[in-house]
């Protein structure tokens, strides 16, 4: 059974942990241009009536206030606050501000900040709390492809391809050729959410299931480190699912940046009780063209493929085409890793390079829209998550 959050149940950071706020905890967030913080709570009042209230144990003595207040819900929570902002100081004749829109927050997380400079370490993942939903990990050494790989799931072309699966939506789009993309920052998680339905109709959310995007410095973490047993403890309680990323630098026993973290915490997860089986690890190899330019190239990469191997052309996420990627990839993977058993396996390429330089930065312009079979590990594990609800 996928494991899965509630309605109500919004998600944020904290470190390397992620943590659940109820909506008594919800709070909307403002900051003026000249520094003044309001803080507000919004509920519906015994006529149905949105109306705000001050939390004034958390951000004590505001000196502005709110008029005009707009709120649109989701499932009837509020999604969306606006309302425009009134001095509290009679002496001060400024008129209205325009309607502000206000950061929804965790008021426990605020509170508990050292600074409230850094609020945005309280913000709640905008999607999250307003459909059930379930998570994906993803975990992979640093330069192993994460990054490239979401970028790619993010353009027009594979999008058009992850479309054409039924229940499947995502809705941010990058163009096709950018600077290439920076990496996870240490001690950094992204959500990249993906929503699902049983119409092809935005109206029709049922659930959203998120990417979550963990820094590969997380290889630094020794297996006793309290942080590494934080994002152990948040992956097994809270994953759905994990994608495994590696390179090609992986698999042809080339030096890489450092460790890749995910061995020892596969390892555990499997150990422990928590309904992560095999069949819930998605193992990714990225830089498929890479490997074929080498085949090309005549190099010696001791692989027993061919430039025309099924792995290296688009598929159309049929199941043979699907499975046939799946059986290469699993054969390539694990005989260089007798630990992954029997998790599926996809050889995907996620960019390819343009020759193009940014004058500015001197980094190199990579083509997305050249990718090819990075829509399937997505499809392949949103498909069973269709099948198992």
């Amino acid at each position: 059974m996928a494991k899965i959050l509630s309605i109500g149940q919004a998600v944020y950071r904290e470190a390397n942990s992620i943590q659940i706020s109820e909506p008594d905890d919800w709070g909307w967030f403002y900051r003026s241009e000249d520094g003044d913080m309001l803080v507000i709570q919004v509920h519906k009042n015994i006529w149905g009536k949105w109306v705000r209230t001050i939390p004034y144990h958390v951000l004590p003595n505001p000196q502005i206030d709110v008029t005009d207040l707009k709120v649109e819900h989701r499932n009837d929570l509020p999604y969306s606050v606006k309302a425009r902002i009134v001095s509290k100081d009679r002496n001060n004749k400024k008129a209205k501000s325009a309607p502000v829109l206000f950061k929804r927050i965790s008021l426990d997380r605020f509170s508990h900040l050292e600074s409230k400079e850094s609020v945005e370490n309280a913000y709640l993942e905008p999607e999250s709390g307003y459909r059930p939903t379930l998570f994906f990990f993803m975990l992979g050494g640093t330069g192993s492809g994460k990054t490239c790989w979401l970028t790619a799931l993010s353009t027009g072309t594979i999008q058009d391809k992850i479309f054409s699966q039924r229940h499947i939506h995502y809705f941010d789009q990058s163009p096709e050729t950018i600077v290439a993309p920076d990496g996870t920052k240490p001690e950094t998680i992204i959500f990249h959410p993906f929503f699902l339905s049983k119409k092809r109709n935005k109206k029709d959310m049922r659930a959203v299931v998120f990417i979550v995007d963990i820094s590969g410095e997380i290889g630094n973490y020794k297996r006793r480190d309290p942080q590494f047993e934080i994002l152990r403890d948040s992956i097994g309680e809270l994953a759905s699912g994990l994608f495994v990323v590696r390179s090609e630098k992986w698999l042809l026993g080339q030096k890489i940046i450092q460790n890749d973290p995910s061995e020892f915490i596969i390892l555990d997860l499997l150990q422990r009780d928590n309904d992560l089986d095999e069949d819930k690890f998605c193992y990714i190899l990225t830089c498929a063209d890479k490997i074929k330019d080498m085949l090309e190239k005549g190099e010696d990469i001791r692989l027993d493929l061919a430039p025309d191997s099924p792995i290296f052309t688009q598929t159309d996420c049929t199941a043979k085409q699907m499975y046939e990627n799946m059986a290469i990839a699993s054969d390539l993977m694990k005989r260089r890793d007798g630990t992954i058993g029997n998790s599926p396996c996809f050889a995907v390429s996620c960019c390819s390079n343009t020759g193009k330089k940014d004058d500015k930065t001197g980094r190199e312009f990579l083509d997305f829209d050249a990718a090819y079979n990075a829509d399937l590990p997505i499809v392949y594990m949103l498909q069973r998550l269709v099948k198992t609800r």
